[in-house]
């Protein structure tokens, strides 16, 4: 005859085995690119955590805005990063002012080639960089340890970074809640992929604007 085992025999089971799953999870996590883990939160970088290595510019509140370029033509932001590239899919940079025909890239490295300095373009609308669906880019891979921002051509005019702007708006919160609902509904349906939806505001002169940009057609 087999007895089942007391109560306190199974806890100690349950514990083991819990302990088990938790250390083959953080090998896979350290040791296999994958969504092992949910998606991180959101990481943002302030106007402050970026370094003006190349190009001539200045911080305003909450912002860095860039005057020109340097002697080859380039301004470069750079940061420091350390994130797992499989929790960010999309980067997005807060920058205004651009002109729709300036050069304008995302540079980053990666554990998986440390030596190489990897590039995406950014493409401009309305004077703003929109964001890289970098889950498509294949050099997108393993833990990133530092991101740029290069501008290349000559600035016709400063052009920001971060310092987005803010307003008060007194709205009927129902009616403003199905308005966007129905924006984002569209923009999500006319999507040619699995990409990208943003929402931008802009403030002028008490009038508030907000606009919705997706990669549909």
């Amino acid at each position: 005859m087999v007895l089942p085992p007391s109560p306190r025999v199974r806890t100690a089971l349950w514990f083991l085995a819990a302990s088990f799953a938790l250390c083959a999870l953080a090998w896979l996590a350290v040791n296999i690119p994958g969504g092992w883990f949910p998606a991180a939160s959101s990481k943002v970088f302030a106007a402050g955590d970026f370094t003006l290595t190349r190009g001539t510019g200045a911080p305003a509140p909450g912002a860095l805005v860039i005057t020109g370029v340097d002697d080859t033509g380039t301004a470069l932001l750079t940061a420091n990063a350390d994130l797992r590239s499989t929790d960010y899919p999309v980067v997005a940079w807060s920058g205004t002012s651009f002109a729709d025909n300036t050069d304008v890239r995302f540079l980053w490295r990666s554990d998986y080639a440390p030596g190489k300095l990897n590039s995406a373009s950014i493409r401009i609308s309305a004077g703003r960089l929109l964001p890289l669906d970098m889950a498509k880019n294949p050099a997108w891979v393993g833990k990133i340890s530092g991101v740029a921002l290069a501008i290349r051509g000559p600035l016709p005019a400063p052009v920001q970074i971060g310092g987005a702007p803010s307003a008060h708006v007194f709205v009927d919160p129902i009616r403003v809640r199905q308005i966007f609902r129905n924006l984002l509904t569209n923009a999500q349906k006319w999507q040619t992929s699995c990409c990208w939806i943003e929402l931008v505001t802009d403030e002028d002169r008490g009038r508030v604007t907000v606009s919705v940009f997706d990669d549909g057609p």
